[in-house]
């Protein structure tokens, strides 16, 4: 009897999700945030910058907005696993009564987890899922990262800029790192560049000396990667450097070399560029007071990463959420649909969500890694001011 009412209630649960039954809350209730984490497997670091970002976000600026407490619920979803995602999501709506989901490290979570937020009105809030195709998923999304092809398309635009002329593209074999070589390829082409050559290797591809000779084969002046860091990443550059192509090509990518990231290397790193919507080395007032809580927090030698920055912006856009019902029963469509169009200066600097796409502008950043005082780190070169980004119509065609 007593299994019968648990699976009677569990499908009453799942019913109402199903329905699209709201989470309501008075004026005077505790606003839960669901945080769809990596806190174990090969994603790890970005589950850690997921708890350091909001942590830190809420030592600075407390842990209430509106007149509500503001309550973060963390699920681990363990690995590339769109299922777990939808999952956890489901139990973090119905069971534990989140009223804004947050984190999302890759698209495959968000585009899974999209008819839940649609069906409930739940806003959610992407941390790194950059897929031009998240939004679509549901009116309810929002971004605190990138739309990718703003980091790859900039990064085509500072080659130009630099003179290169030809370009080989290597990237990823799987959706993100189509999207970056698209929107590279088209920017560069469309700046009067040509690609000379263009590779899809596998995920976990980390012996590159083929792919290097290939390279090597063509008169080029550009490379640009879309690789995951760590053993792949440091697999290419080493490759391309024991070429001389790093010294003789603008080798432009985005975050596999982080300044986190940076110890695993060697010197073949230095003067591999990457160009993405945060770096450590950035000179503004939010940035600094970021990293000195960070640093009080997790310890001296403790350094920032995208992941942990896009936490910080996303926990901002919460409270303001948040903040737009003081005084109201909460309402998940109202919460959305009074952020579109708020600007702030986030950690990396000036932040707009276009009312439109719901899509971030903000300032891409050009990093070249250098060696100073025997150290490898990060230093910003270039930038690009309020990218905007594209359409969906220039994705597709």
């Amino acid at each position: 009897m007593f299994e019968l009412k648990r699976k009677l209630a569990a499908f009453a649960a799942v019913t109402a999700l199903v329905v699209g039954l709201p989470v309501t809350a008075d004026a005077q209730d505790q606003i839960k945030v669901g945080i769809l984490s990596h806190d174990t497997g090969p994603f790890a670091q970005n589950g850690r910058g997921f708890h350091r970002g909001i942590e830190v976000y809420q030592a600075l600026h407390g842990k209430s907005a509106g007149g509500r407490e503001i309550e973060f619920v963390y699920r681990d979803i363990g690995g590339p696993n769109p299922a777990v995602g939808k999952r956890l999501a489901e139990e973090l709506i119905v069971r534990e009564k989140v009223h804004i989901l947050g984190g999302f490290a890759l698209s495959s979570e968000a585009l899974a987890v999209g008819p839940i937020v649609e069906q409930t009105k739940t806003p959610a809030i992407t941390f790194i899922a950059s897929s031009p195709s998240v939004l679509a998923g549901s009116q309810y999304f929002l971004k605190s990262g990138q739309h990718i092809a703003q980091s790859s398309s900039a990064g085509a635009t500072f080659a130009r800029k630099q003179g290169a002329e030809k370009c080989y593209i290597v990237v990823s074999d799987y959706q993100p790192g189509y999207d970056a070589q698209k929107a590279f390829r088209k920017t560069f082409e469309s700046e009067g560049g040509q690609i000379v050559g263009e590779v899809r290797v596998p995920l976990n591809t980390v012996d590159f000396a083929a792919i290097v000779e290939g390279i090597a084969s063509t008169e080029t002046d550009c490379i640009n990667v879309f690789v995951p860091p760590g053993a792949p990443a440091i697999g290419l550059l080493r490759a391309l450097a024991e070429r001389g192509l790093v010294e003789s090509n603008f080798v432009v990518g985005m975050g596999e070399a982080e300044d986190h990231i940076l110890p695993q290397y060697d010197d073949s790193v230095v003067g591999f560029k990457g160009a993405l919507y945060y770096a450590e080395a950035l000179d503004n007032e939010e940035n600094k007071t970021f990293i000195a809580k960070l640093k009080e927090l997790y310890g001296p030698d403790t350094q920032p990463d995208f992941a942990s920055a896009s936490a910080y912006d996303g926990a901002h856009l919460i409270y303001e959420m948040v903040k737009s019902q003081e005084g109201k029963d909460w309402s998940g469509p109202d919460a959305v649909e009074a952020v579109k169009g708020l600007s702030w200066n986030g950690v990396r600097g000036p932040m707009k969500i276009d009312p439109e796409t719901r899509e971030l502008v903000q300032n891409i950043y050009l990093r070249e890694v250098q060696k100073v005082d025997g150290k490898l780190q990060n230093a910003i070169v270039d930038q690009l001011e309020a990218v905007e980004a594209p359409s969906k119509e220039w994705m597709e065609n």
